[in-house]
């Protein structure tokens, strides 16, 4: 069912943002258990993030230059996974039809970090609006690998959580835009333009 709420919500998320690094990721805001985090290394795009009881992990996040999404997900138990190396799997919300992808093995700090899952939902309007939609609707995301179910986790709140997530990208844009300008006054200026007033 097209959700015309969430179609705007998803544009915000597909508006780019500059390219730039930085180390530190700034907090959002929170709904149930997910956090709503700011990555600045990732073009400040938002990601969602949730540690279950069984310590699983999920973060998804917005890719704003590529405008896209991705999704991480790991458990303790899998120290096997190789990092860069790929591996087919289906990714299911509730009943519906499957994600069928080729996960990516990740991780933040190889090889002393732990092994993560990511999975590239590519530009494609079409697609990142379906996933979006699945994700926030659905009530649980079950994940398989060679045929077997190997992560079962529970989407309570996801839909809240969704639209914090656009919230924070389209606030993280507007402060990008409006802090671009080597001219602005200088309530707007960006620290890093050596021409603006003093």
């Amino acid at each position: 069912m097209f959700n015309p709420k969430l179609s705007l919500a998803l544009t915000a998320i597909i508006l780019g943002a500059p390219h730039v690094f930085a180390e530190e990721v700034f907090d959002y805001g929170t709904v149930g258990a997910w956090s709503v985090r700011i990555d600045p290394s990732l073009d400040y795009g938002c990601f969602l993030f949730v540690e279950f009881e069984e310590e699983s992990l999920l973060r998804l996040g917005v890719e704003p230059s590529e405008g896209g999404l991705y999704l991480l997900v790991g458990d303790p138990d899998w120290q096997s996974i190789d990092y860069g190396k790929t591996y087919a799997i289906q990714l299911y919300f509730g009943d519906e039809t499957p994600w069928t992808a080729d996960a990516t093995g990740f991780s933040f700090d190889p090889p002393e970090d732990q092994p993560f899952l990511e999975i590239t939902i590519d530009a494609n309007p079409d697609n990142t609006y379906l996933f979006m939609t699945e994700f926030m609707q659905e009530a649980n995301m079950n994940l398989h690998y060679n045929g077997s179910s190997i992560m079962n986790l529970s989407l309570r709140d996801s839909y809240k959580a969704g639209m914090k997530l656009f919230e924070c990208q389209e606030a993280a844009n507007s402060a990008l835009r409006e802090n671009s300008d080597p001219f602005a006054s200088p309530h707007k200026r960006n620290a890093k333009d050596p021409f603006a007033d003093t």
